[in-house]
């Protein structure tokens, strides 16, 4: 995975030295940013989806995390309410 990511980080160092030297002109980012944006990025994604292998963890981790955004959620609204960022509920139950 850190290959993965180290090769995204190297590749934008490199663009932003590029530009900080005066390679790319001015109408030239546009371009390059489209294709490194629909080009290189799915490419890289794509690479490490295919040599990364799934097991049991991996299935847990978007569940862990939608459990943890929604007790976030409920934690905040209720505070929400306690500051008067919300006004109270018209529902009794609530």
């Amino acid at each position: 995975m850190f290959d993965t990511v180290w090769s995204i980080v190297i590749m934008v160092l490199l663009g932003y030295g590029a530009r900080r030297m005066g390679i790319f002109r001015e109408k030239d980012i546009p371009v390059v940013n489209n294709v490194i944006l629909y080009i290189c990025l799915p490419c890289f994604i794509a690479h490490f989806v295919m040599n990364c292998s799934l097991d049991r963890e991996m299935f847990m981790t978007p569940v862990i995390a939608i459990a943890m955004e929604l007790v976030l959620v409920f934690l905040s609204l209720g505070l929400c309410r306690l500051s008067v960022f919300l006004p109270p509920s018209p529902f009794p139950w609530s």
